[in-house]
């Protein structure tokens, strides 16, 4: 019975030290994160895009000082361009970030939106007052 178990040991441990210990790299993309605060008419340019802040469609945001049953959004009307030239205009909002439709891209995101100044019950916001926090990401691949 020992000299079984001797061997089944031995052809275990054979086993173990034959395993294959070479290691796969995998090609991992890299994330780059083009962010601007915009005010009306200006533009954040990454590489030869660039999105242009044209106005505030609506703002249906739940204002300070009141009780809202829905949280409400706010839409942006931008304009794109691409090697200077403006492939259209589209409005955007937190729940469409894909830019795949624009530029053919599938990797490129909306990854950050945020409208500034935010409602209050007692003060209209005027158009040239608004602001908008905007961070595209764009994913990368090794060559």
């Amino acid at each position: 019975m020992k000299p079984l178990i001797v061997l089944l040991l031995m052809l275990c441990s054979a086993l173990l030290t034959a395993q294959d210990s070479t290691k796969v790299e995998k090609d991992v993309p890299t994330y780059i994160i083009h962010s601007a605060e915009l005010c009306l008419g200006e533009a954040l340019i990454f590489g030869n895009k660039s999105f242009k802040f044209k106005k505030i469609i609506s703002d249906s945001r739940c204002p300070k000082g009141v009780t809202c049953i829905w949280a409400g959004e706010v839409e942006v009307l931008v304009e794109i361009f691409e090697d200077g030239i403006s492939s259209g205009e589209m409005i955007i909002n937190k729940g469409n970030n894909s830019l795949a439709a624009l530029f053919g891209l599938r990797d490129l995101k909306i990854s950050k939106m945020l409208v500034e100044p935010y409602p209050h019950i007692d003060r209209k916001i005027k158009p040239e007052e608004y602001r908008v926090n905007l961070s595209i990401s764009e994913k990368l691949y090794p060559d």
